[in-house]
C-alpha cells in the first residue's frame, strides 16, 4: 500500500524464542531506506517485536525495507532471550524473503500529483450549443488529464466551479481513479439537477471550472482552470 506523512506503520520483528528488551539506557532502533530511524515500542516478553514508524516529511520510498543487515541498532539498550543470552540482531539482506521489502509492499510516497490543467467543459445531452448550457443539457462533461503515476490509482479527482465573482467550490461527488484511467483524459459528467442546483451556479453568467487530484496516499494538487 501506499503511505505519505503521518501516517503510522508498525514494523513487526520476529525472533525464533520470546525475547525480552531492556531500555533503560537507551531503546533499539531500526533504521529504514526511506531515510528513518524509528524505535522498539513493544513486544517484550514476546517473539515479535514491534517499531512504531511515522512517516515524516521528506521520507520516501518505493519499497520500504530496512537499509542494511545492521539495520537494528542496540542503541546502549538490550534484546537478550529467557537465558540472558543476547539476541542475534543481524537481519535478512534487505529485499529478500524474510525481509521488510521481500515480505511486504508498503510505498512512502509524499509527492503531490503532476501539475495539470482542465481540459474541455461541454454540455451534454439536449440542444448543445458551444460554450453555453442551458436547461434541455441533461448534464456538463468535463476532460481531466490523469497522469501516468500509479499512486493515483485508488485515489480521487473532485471537480470545482465557480461564477465570475464567487470562488471555486465542490461540485458533486468525487470521482475514483481506475486503472483503465492512467495516462488517459477523464471525463466527469455532472449531471443537470446537480450543476443548476450549484451554490455558485449563475444563470447568464459565466462560470469557471477547475479540480483537485488526489493520489492514492492522500496527496493532492489543484490544477489549472480550464480554458473552454
Amino acid at each position: 500500500g501506499y503511505y505519505k506523512e503521518g501516517d503510522v506503520i508498525n514494523i513487526t520483528m520476529e525472533f525464533t524464542d520470546t525475547v525480552f528488551v531492556t531500555t533503560t539506557n537507551g531503546t533499539p532502533q531500526l533504521t529504514l531506506n526511506s531515510g528513518a530511524v524509528v524505535d522498539y515500542t513493544s513486544g517484550t516478553g514476546n517473539a515479535i517485536l514491534t517499531f512504531k514508524y511515522t512517516v515524516a516529511a521528506g521520507d520516501i520510498s518505493s519499497n520500504l525495507d530496512y537499509d542494511s543487515t545492521s539495520a537494528l541498532a542496540l542503541n546502549d539498550g538490550t534484546i537478550k532471550d529467557d537465558c540472558g543470552n543476547a539476541a542475534i540482531v543481524s537481519l535478512f539482506s534487505p529485499g529478500v524473503i524474510g525481509s521488510l521489502g521481500g515480505n511486504k509492499d508498503i510505498v512512502i510516497d509524499n509527492t503531490d500529483p503532476s501539475a495539470f490543467t482542465v481540459g474541455t467543459v461541454s454540455s451534454v445531452g439536449g440542444t448543445v450549443v458551444d460554450s453555453y448550457f442551458g436547461l434541455s443539457n441533461t448534464g456538463i462533461s468535463i476532460v481531466v488529464p490523469i497522469n501516468n503515476d500509479n499512486s493515483l490509482i485508488g485515489g480521487v479527482v473532485q471537480i470545482l466551479s465557480k461564477n465570475t465573482t464567487g470562488s471555486f467550490k465542490s461540485l458533486g461527488d468525487e470521482t475514483t481513479i481506475t486503472s483503465s484511467d492512467i495516462n488517459t483524459n477523464l471525463t466527469i459528467t455532472i449531471s443537470n439537477s446537480t450543476f443548476s442546483s450549484f451554490s455558485e451556479y449563475a444563470n447568464n453568467n459565466v462560470m469557471y471550472f477547475n479540480a483537485i487530484i488526489t493520489d492514492s496516499p492522500g496527496n493532492s494538487t489543484t490544477g489549472t482552470k480550464s480554458n473552454s
